[in-house]
């Protein structure tokens, strides 16, 4: 039986709707996700390249080259093996300097394989601080602006769910309105570190082990993932993506919570970044029977 069907099968058996059925039916999942190579699913040519860029990238001193810095960098694929209403799996081939920008998954249970190359991860889980909303589960603050504005008789209130402005036209006018206050929250620095292939797979859950990361593709590398349950609107477990801002002052936290200040990064959700691109690739491993 090919690799990849026995994944699935025993996802099957150890997924609901609601996630992992036990914390042994998720070891089950990991187990085979272990022992997963680029063979099993019809990349081993890619793997081949990858090793290759190992060799250019360290050179003959072990010294890294030159990083290249892309304003628009290479279009990551997505290659799709399943979804159903208890989990999906599926397989990201990044480029060389290719970015998977800082995004979360709510509510969820993701297992990760790094099937070849090297990248550098970095995740953070959410810090509960006491007077800060926890949004964790999508839910959102709606925030009045400071700005409220008379047109033509018409009073104007802008709402909003993020911390940003919006830029308003009526007619031939033209006004800005800002937030009373931000919805930025405090996150701790779980994982900050190159991965290669081969390595174990890792597995993040919905309010530990790492649930918002980001990945920067340091050679051609693919990282295979699981997710349970998978992303979905409907159930209010929609994609949100994050970015730093500059330190807020946080005094006692060390003694609240047991957490270094300089762990502690402040993410404000923001619009998917104009330069992440994915598209969607085929699949050229095993069939797997359904």
């Amino acid at each position: 039986m090919p690799v990849v069907q026995k994944l699935y099968d025993t996802c099957k058996e150890s997924f609901s709707t609601n996630g992992p059925i036990s914390e042994e039916a998720l070891e089950n999942v990991r187990a085979i996700l272990d022992g997963l190579k680029p063979s099993n699913v019809g990349l081993e040519q890619e793997a081949q390249l990858s090793r290759g860029w190992e060799g250019l990238i360290n050179g003959g001193n072990g010294r890294k080259g030159r990083n290249i810095i892309h304003q628009y960098p290479p279009a990551i694929k997505y290659l799709h093996l399943h979804e159903c209403d208890r989990f999906s799996i599926g397989i990201f081939c990044m480029p060389p300097s290719s970015i998977i920008p800082l995004h979360n998954h709510p509510g969820m249970t993701v297992l990760s394989k790094l099937l070849y190359g090297s990248l550098h991860a970095k995740s953070y889980d959410w810090l509960d601080l006491p007077g800060h909303a926890d949004l964790s589960q999508g839910v959102k603050e709606m925030k009045l602006f400071k700005t409220v504005t008379l047109l033509q008789n018409e009073l104007i209130i802008m709402v909003a769910s993020i911390s940003k402005c919006i830029l308003w036209v009526f007619s031939d006018k033209v006004g800005i309105g800002c937030f009373a206050d931000d919805v930025a929250r405090p996150a701790k620095l779980v994982r900050n570190c190159e991965v290669t292939a081969p390595s174990g797979a890792t597995i993040l859950y919905p309010t530990t082990g790492g649930n918002i990361h980001c990945f920067k593709a340091l050679t051609p590398c693919a990282l295979f993932d699981v997710l349970s349950p998978p992303y979905s609107s409907e159930d209010g477990r929609h994609c949100s993506y994050f970015r730093r801002i500059p330190q807020r002052n946080l005094e006692g936290v060390d003694q609240l919570c047991g957490v270094n200040p300089s762990e502690v990064a402040w993410l404000e959700e923001i619009q998917p970044p104009e330069n992440f691109v994915v598209r969607r690739g085929q699949y050229r491993g095993p069939i797997i029977r359904q």
